[in-house]
C-alpha cells in the first residue's frame, strides 16, 4: 500500500518534530498535527507501546490519532457534528457500494469549520482526510462490540496508514 505523505515526523534518533511545509494548513490543523507529533515524542519517551510489540507501528498512530481526534472532538468547531455525521453516512453508502473511499475536497463543512482553509488542495486534501479517518474510527465503534473495537481500529490504522 502506497504511504500517505506526512505532515510531520518525530525524528527519535535526535529527538525532533519536523513538520513538513504545513504553512497552508488552518491553524486549528497545525496544531493537531504538532499535538500528533508530541504524542509521539512522548510514546518514545515512555517506551509505549513496547517497540517490540508486533504491531508497534500501527499501535503508536493510533494513540496518535485517538488523542487527536479527541482534542478535535472537543474543540466543538462550527459545524463539525453535522460534518463528521455526513462524513459517516457518506463513507458508509460507498461501502455498501464497494467503493473506496476518499476525501472530499468539496465538503460545504470544510469552510464552515476552518475558515481559513482556503482553496489550497493540499489545505482541503489535509482537512478532508482528518475529517475522513475520523468518521471511519466512529463506524468502528459504533458497528462493532466492544471486545472488538481496539483490534479493528488497528487494522483500520494499519490499512489506512501502511504501517505494521
Amino acid at each position: 500500500m502506497k504511504r500517505r505523505p506526512q505532515s510531520g515526523i518525530f525524528l527519535r534518533s535526535h529527538n525532533v518534530i519536523l513538520l513538513n511545509s504545513i504553512d497552508y494548513y488552518p491553524d486549528t490543523v497545525r496544531g493537531l498535527v504538532l499535538f500528533h507529533e508530541l504524542v509521539h515524542a512522548q510514546q518514545k519517551r515512555t517506551g509505549i507501546p513496547a517497540p517490540s510489540h508486533p504491531n508497534a507501528r500501527a499501535l503508536r498512530e493510533l494513540q496518535a490519532y485517538e488523542l487527536e481526534f479527541k482534542v478535535l472532538d472537543r474543540l466543538n468547531l462550527p459545524g463539525y457534528k453535522e460534518a463528521l455525521e455526513a462524513e459517516v453516512r457518506r463513507v458508509r453508502s460507498e461501502f455498501q457500494q464497494q467503493t473506496t473511499s476518499r476525501p472530499n475536497l468539496a465538503n460545504p463543512y470544510l469552510d464552515v469549520m476552518f475558515p481559513d482553509v482556503g482553496m489550497q488542495v493540499q489545505s482541503r486534501t489535509k482537512v478532508a482526510s482528518i475529517l475522513l479517518f475520523r468518521a471511519i474510527l466512529l463506524m468502528v465503534e459504533r458497528d462493532f462490540k466492544p471486545e472488538e473495537v481496539a483490534q479493528k481500529k488497528l487494522w483500520v490504522t494499519q490499512k489506512i496508514t501502511g504501517r505494521n
